[in-house]
């Protein structure tokens, strides 16, 4: 059996591969020691047709002894730790950009966008406002820490440990709050350096797992990065013109 976007293009239905997935889940949770044993872990991804990349998010989060049954509702950081995240964080100089790419769009589009930081703590989360009424239950709101050693398996927190872009479909996130939800998720990098400085996150129904999105998103990060490195050009820019100028002189007594 292939992979879930395989089984969607040869018919399967979503709610059946939902059912599937969730009877994987529920048996890889159960206590059966799955990850010690090679032989048992090759047995049990051929049987349930699981994606390579999800099953050893799964594996890490098995080893971590992520609990997959509790609600991930502890607060990464306190108000006014998020405010400063915000204020210093390189993204909150192309924030607007990625309001207008992203923001807008799922707000109309029963979706819901997040950005976080390197470490998986979301900073902003927008879009549709019912379906960010019903994130909050689960703990996905400005704050919390969706890395996946917090949560486990899911879009933004596996896009960080991975360092690549991913989708999430229902039952294939670890945690079995976020079961109904799906998500496509991508890294975003620092465009001088390379190194990873956070996350764009769309979240909601089997939609925000649809394979159209992955392109939006990948090119809404590639614009991300490239008005960060406009940004930091300019940067430079002024800070070598400050140094030609000459120093005033004072002024006479």
């Amino acid at each position: 059996m292939g992979s879930v976007w395989q089984a969607l293009r040869q018919g399967e239905s979503a709610p059946d591969r939902r059912r599937q997935l969730a009877r994987a889940h529920d048996h890889f949770t159960s206590g059966t020691a799955i990850a010690e044993d090679p032989e048992l872990r090759e047995h049990f991804a051929a049987l349930t047709g699981m994606r390579p990349v999800v099953f050893e998010s799964w594996l890490r989060s098995q080893r971590s002894t992520i609990a997959p049954d509790r609600v991930p509702d502890q607060p990464a950081l306190g108000e006014e730790e998020l405010q400063e995240l915000r204020r210093r964080h390189p993204i909150a100089r192309v924030l607007p950009l990625v309001q207008r790419l992203l923001f807008d769009e799922a707000a109309g589009s029963g979706l819901i966008v997040a950005v976080g930081d390197a470490a998986g703590r979301l900073l902003w989360v927008d879009g549709d406002a019912a379906l960010r009424s019903r994130a909050e239950e689960m703990g996905f709101r400005a704050g919390m820490d969706w890395s996946e050693r917090a949560v486990g398996t899911s879009a933004p927190g596996s896009a960080l440990a991975l360092d690549h872009a991913i989708q999430v479909l229902g039952a294939e996130h670890y945690n079995r709050f976020v079961h109904q939800w799906s998500c496509t998720a991508a890294p975003v990098h620092d465009p001088v350096s390379g190194s990873l400085i956070g996350v764009v996150d769309v979240t909601g129904g089997d939609s925000a797992a649809s394979p159209h999105l992955m392109p939006l998103l990948e090119a809404t990060i590639a614009a991300v990065e490239a008005e960060l490195k406009f940004e930091s050009l300019r940067d430079r820019i002024e800070r070598e013109r400050a140094q030609e100028r000459p120093p005033r002189r004072a002024a006479p007594a």
